[in-house]
């Protein structure tokens, strides 16, 4: 077993050699020496998961940024949501961050970034929401009125106007 000290923490590389015992332990045989490289891949680490939630009600435009990457990788992208678990390849920006897109409302959990072999800690759960509704309208009329006469409806905030027939008689 072989365990590096807190100085090789970002070694890429470690070259081991193994040495055979004199076979009879007083010469002449040389022990024989066998070198191997070992490729120390590094464990990711998420270092800040930040949500955007959609911009309209029922719109699936949410998104999860994961930051602490290394910058323009490529890692696997593993997480829980409302549609069930998702795993794909995605590629981290200039920054370290990836951004996964088209989210809907709903939590998100076991958020796990992977490259070469090695996982990072789960994170999550963060959950999505719709945004706030708009300010409800304001609806005004010069009732009360007498029949034949025109009614104004006067409405104020923000309003989406339907086509209404009334009919006063």
């Amino acid at each position: 077993t072989y365990t590096p000290d807190a100085n090789m923490l970002n070694v890429t590389q470690v070259q081991i050699s193994l040495t055979s015992n004199d076979p009879d332990g007083v010469g002449p045989c040389q022990a024989a020496i066998s070198y191997h490289t070992i490729t120390v891949n590094p464990v990711p680490v998420i270092s800040g998961l930040t949500q955007f939630n959609p911009t309209s009600c029922g719109v699936c435009d949410g998104s999860i940024t994961i930051s602490g990457l290394l910058s323009s990788q490529n890692y696997t992208v593993s997480y829980a949501g409302p549609a069930g678990i998702y795993l794909g390849n995605l590629i981290s920006n200039i920054n370290g961050q990836i951004t996964i897109s088209n989210l809907c409302v709903g939590t998100y959990s076991n958020i796990i970034v992977s490259k070469s072999g090695c996982s990072s800690a789960p994170r999550g759960p963060l959950t999505i929401v719709n945004p706030n509704s708009p300010p409800k309208p304001n609806a005004s009329s010069n009732s009360p009125i007498c029949s034949g006469a025109n009614l104004q409806l006067i409405a104020s905030g923000s309003v989406d106007w339907k086509l209404l027939t009334f009919f006063i008689g």
